[in-house]
Protein backbone atom coordinates (compact mmCIF):
# COMPACT_ATOMS: atom_id res chain seq x y z
CA UNK A 1 0.00 0.00 0.00
CA UNK A 2 2.67 2.62 0.85
CA UNK A 3 4.39 1.99 -2.46
CA UNK A 4 1.05 2.73 -4.08
CA UNK A 5 0.77 5.82 -2.31
CA UNK A 6 4.43 6.85 -3.39
CA UNK A 7 4.15 6.11 -6.56
CA UNK A 8 0.95 8.03 -7.33
CA UNK A 9 2.67 11.15 -4.63
CA UNK A 10 5.82 10.86 -7.22
CA UNK A 11 3.67 10.99 -10.02
CA UNK A 12 1.43 13.96 -9.16
CA UNK A 13 5.19 16.20 -7.66
CA UNK A 14 6.07 15.39 -11.17
CA UNK A 15 2.73 16.91 -12.97
CA UNK A 16 3.08 19.72 -10.31
CA UNK A 17 6.34 20.49 -11.51
CA UNK A 18 5.82 19.88 -15.13
CA UNK A 19 2.80 22.46 -14.76
CA UNK A 20 4.63 24.72 -12.84
CA UNK A 21 7.62 24.74 -15.38
CA UNK A 22 5.01 25.72 -18.54
CA UNK A 23 3.25 28.32 -16.32
CA UNK A 24 6.89 29.98 -15.87
CA UNK A 25 7.70 29.93 -19.42
CA UNK A 26 4.14 31.12 -20.43
CA UNK A 27 4.26 34.45 -17.89
CA UNK A 28 7.58 35.42 -19.00
CA UNK A 29 6.58 35.03 -22.22
CA UNK A 30 3.74 37.22 -21.31
CA UNK A 31 5.15 40.06 -19.88
CA UNK A 32 7.17 39.90 -22.93
CA UNK A 33 4.78 40.20 -25.32
CA UNK A 34 2.25 42.83 -22.56
CA UNK A 35 5.89 45.17 -21.93
CA UNK A 36 6.56 45.19 -26.12
CA UNK A 37 2.98 46.15 -26.78
CA UNK A 38 2.59 48.85 -24.10
CA UNK A 39 5.70 50.46 -25.27
CA UNK A 40 4.76 50.11 -28.93
CA UNK A 41 1.27 51.87 -28.16
CA UNK A 42 -0.51 49.10 -29.43
CA UNK A 43 -4.23 49.06 -28.78
CA UNK A 44 -6.35 46.25 -26.59
CA UNK A 45 -7.16 44.57 -29.67
CA UNK A 46 -3.21 43.82 -30.71
CA UNK A 47 -2.09 43.11 -27.32
CA UNK A 48 -5.08 40.80 -27.16
CA UNK A 49 -3.24 38.97 -30.30
CA UNK A 50 -0.23 38.87 -28.67
CA UNK A 51 -2.01 37.48 -25.58
CA UNK A 52 -3.60 34.92 -27.90
CA UNK A 53 -0.37 33.28 -29.18
CA UNK A 54 0.34 32.02 -25.92
CA UNK A 55 -2.72 30.91 -24.42
CA UNK A 56 -4.36 29.82 -27.61
CA UNK A 57 -7.98 31.11 -26.53
CA UNK A 58 -9.73 34.28 -27.81
CA UNK A 59 -11.83 35.28 -24.53
CA UNK A 60 -9.09 34.71 -22.26
CA UNK A 61 -6.45 36.75 -24.36
CA UNK A 62 -8.29 39.59 -24.68
CA UNK A 63 -9.27 39.51 -20.07
CA UNK A 64 -5.52 38.91 -19.95
CA UNK A 65 -5.02 42.12 -22.64
CA UNK A 66 -7.76 44.42 -21.21
CA UNK A 67 -6.85 43.57 -17.09
CA UNK A 68 -3.10 44.49 -17.37
CA UNK A 69 -3.56 47.32 -19.68
CA UNK A 70 -5.67 48.92 -17.15
CA UNK A 71 -3.06 47.90 -14.29
CA UNK A 72 -0.12 49.28 -16.17
CA UNK A 73 -2.18 52.57 -16.84
CA UNK A 74 -3.47 53.01 -13.12
CA UNK A 75 0.36 52.05 -12.03
CA UNK A 76 1.69 55.15 -14.37
CA UNK A 77 -0.89 57.50 -13.21
CA UNK A 78 -0.16 56.45 -9.44
CA UNK A 79 3.26 56.86 -9.75
CA UNK A 80 3.03 60.36 -11.51
CA UNK A 81 0.75 61.33 -8.78
CA UNK A 82 3.52 60.83 -6.65
CA UNK A 83 5.65 62.92 -8.08
CA UNK A 84 4.16 65.57 -8.43
CA UNK A 85 4.16 66.40 -4.60
CA UNK A 86 0.50 67.94 -5.64
CA UNK A 87 -1.61 64.51 -4.77
CA UNK A 88 -2.77 63.95 -0.77
CA UNK A 89 -4.65 60.84 -2.17
CA UNK A 90 -6.99 58.75 -4.74
CA UNK A 91 -10.53 58.13 -4.76
CA UNK A 92 -11.85 55.23 -6.63
CA UNK A 93 -14.40 55.31 -9.51
CA UNK A 94 -16.67 52.84 -10.63
CA UNK A 95 -17.66 51.86 -13.85
CA UNK A 96 -20.93 51.78 -15.03
CA UNK A 97 -21.38 48.52 -14.77
CA UNK A 98 -19.68 47.66 -11.99
CA UNK A 99 -19.69 44.86 -9.92
CA UNK A 100 -20.61 44.91 -6.09
CA UNK A 101 -17.18 44.28 -5.20
CA UNK A 102 -16.31 47.87 -6.98
CA UNK A 103 -19.39 49.59 -6.13
CA UNK A 104 -18.19 49.18 -2.56
CA UNK A 105 -15.05 50.93 -3.05
CA UNK A 106 -17.07 53.98 -5.30
CA UNK A 107 -16.31 56.93 -3.76
CA UNK A 108 -13.43 55.64 -1.45
CA UNK A 109 -10.15 57.96 -0.82
CA UNK A 110 -7.26 56.67 0.69
CA UNK A 111 -3.79 58.14 0.80
CA UNK A 112 -1.46 57.47 -2.48
CA UNK A 113 0.71 54.68 -0.47
CA UNK A 114 -2.55 52.67 0.68
CA UNK A 115 -4.48 49.95 -0.90
CA UNK A 116 -8.63 50.68 -1.94
CA UNK A 117 -8.95 46.70 -0.46
CA UNK A 118 -7.17 43.49 0.09
CA UNK A 119 -9.05 40.66 -1.23
CA UNK A 120 -7.85 37.15 -0.41
CA UNK A 121 -3.97 36.15 -1.08
CA UNK A 122 -1.62 36.00 -3.69
CA UNK A 123 0.31 38.44 -6.33
CA UNK A 124 -2.90 40.67 -6.80
CA UNK A 125 -4.12 40.83 -2.98
CA UNK A 126 -3.27 44.14 -2.49
CA UNK A 127 -5.62 46.74 -4.62
CA UNK A 128 -3.74 49.74 -4.72
CA UNK A 129 -5.45 51.09 -7.67
CA UNK A 130 -8.05 49.66 -10.72
CA UNK A 131 -8.72 46.99 -11.38
CA UNK A 132 -10.01 45.14 -8.84
CA UNK A 133 -10.69 42.23 -10.96
CA UNK A 134 -10.29 40.68 -14.65
CA UNK A 135 -12.35 42.61 -17.28
CA UNK A 136 -12.41 45.28 -14.14
CA UNK A 137 -13.57 48.77 -16.14
CA UNK A 138 -13.13 50.95 -12.99
CA UNK A 139 -11.07 53.98 -12.27
CA UNK A 140 -9.33 56.40 -10.03
CA UNK A 141 -8.74 59.86 -9.71
CA UNK A 142 -6.53 62.25 -8.12
CA UNK A 143 -7.30 64.10 -4.55
CA UNK A 144 -5.34 67.32 -4.07
CA UNK A 145 -3.47 68.37 -0.90
CA UNK A 146 -1.27 71.02 0.52
CA UNK A 147 -0.05 73.80 0.16
CA UNK A 148 0.80 73.66 -2.97
CA UNK A 149 -2.35 72.33 -4.36
CA UNK A 150 -4.67 75.22 -2.32
CA UNK A 151 -2.74 77.47 -4.82
CA UNK A 152 -3.35 75.72 -8.08
CA UNK A 153 -6.98 75.63 -6.94
CA UNK A 154 -7.26 78.89 -6.13
CA UNK A 155 -5.38 79.37 -9.60
CA UNK A 156 -7.87 77.83 -11.37
CA UNK A 157 -11.30 79.09 -10.23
Amino acid sequence: MNEIRNAVFQFCDSTNQTTTDLLTTALAKLREELAAGLQAGEAQLSLSQRVYQIFHDPYRAHTIAATETSRAMHGGQLMLAKATGLIRGKRWLASADACDFCLSLNGKEVPLDHDFAIRGTGAYAHIPYPPGHPRCMCTFVEVLGGDEAASLQEWAA
